[in-house]
């Protein structure tokens, strides 16, 4: 139920109008608490909202026409990245799994199976197309870019190549492990420059950084 307001008739000319009195309880220390607070949400409503329209308007800013390729180009790197990590997953829970049943054919069967996703992978990046945006710049990241990719996936292919050859002469030993893990370590490492270089390619066209496509885990 609503407050109940007491209004009383007043004479205003020809004319009767009701004004309503204030509510019971009312004091004057309990309207300026009001008024604090109101003030107070209006005052954090004014910082707060052009902040946040600029912020909506940078995500939304329409790229210019050049940056259509690169678009591409970043999209195509991260779909690579994707299945990169999806592929090491799958040989970790492999590898391990076989070493701790000792089970040659099924560490065999991991060690030949990832090496031909990484030799997949690396032929697909190495055939991505380069964005050609006629700024030198902005080519020579996206050349960087795309060779750091093809250097973690050399990384990778390096270290289990070991196993590969270990495992075909019928070796089952768990310390080729650790030299996955140092390659994962160091390609791990050089991800933040590939993040990077596809981050001064948008730049050097002019794109700020708040402006550039949201692909998850890709440039931020």
């Amino acid at each position: 139920m609503g407050v109940i307001l007491d209004a009383k008739p007043r004479s205003a000319g020809s004319r009767t109008v009701f004004v309503c009195s204030e509510p019971t309880g009312s004091s004057p220390k309990r309207r300026a608490i009001w008024i604090m607070l109101i003030g107070s949400s209006v005052l954090i409503a004014a910082i707060l909202l052009p902040a946040l329209w600029r912020h909506a308007g940078a995500r939304h800013a329409t790229l210019p026409a050049a940056a259509g390729p690169l678009v591409q180009f970043q999209q195509a790197l991260y779909g690579i990245d994707k299945r990169l990590e999806a592929a090491d997953m799958e040989y970790r829970t492999a590898s391990h799994k076989a070493l701790r049943a000792h089970d040659l054919l099924g560490l065999f069967d991991a060690t030949n199976g990832y090496e031909a996703r990484l030799d997949d992978l690396y032929k697909e990046t190495s055939s991505v197309r380069q964005p050609d945006s006629k700024d030198v710049r902005a080519n020579a990241w996206a050349r960087v870019a795309r060779d750091t990719l093809l250097r973690r996936i050399g990384m990778l292919r390096s270290a289990n190549h070991q196993m590969v050859e270990a495992v075909d002469k019928g070796a089952l030993d768990s310390s080729f492990l650790g030299t996955m893990e140092k390659a994962r370590a160091s390609a791990d490492i050089i991800y933040d420059n590939q993040r990077a270089a596809v981050r001064r390619t948008y730049e050097a066209l002019g794109i700020s950084r708040d402006a550039i496509p949201s692909v998850p885990g890709s440039v931020r």
